[in-house]
């Protein structure tokens, strides 16, 4: 479960980090994994609550998304 955070209306948006994503693509690495959602889930869910969704359904959206990012890389 994602934890509730404060909402920084001035966190800058983060650049993807290429060799992250690679890392991801080129193997089923936990920790690669880890890092990317230590990496992005914030933003996500800031992006998420900024839209106007309660922090339950922006928690929802973070898993989502994770989730799909990795079946990507499935393919």
């Amino acid at each position: 479960m994602v934890q509730s955070v404060s909402m920084k209306a001035d966190a800058p948006l983060l650049e993807t980090r290429s060799s992250l994503i690679n890392r991801l693509k080129a193997t089923i690495n936990g920790e690669s994994w880890e890092a990317f959602f230590n990496t992005y889930w914030e933003l996500i869910f800031n992006v998420a609550r900024r839209a106007g969704l309660s922090d339950a359904d922006a928690q929802d959206v973070v898993q989502e998304t994770i989730l799909k990012v990795h079946k990507s890389f499935d393919r």
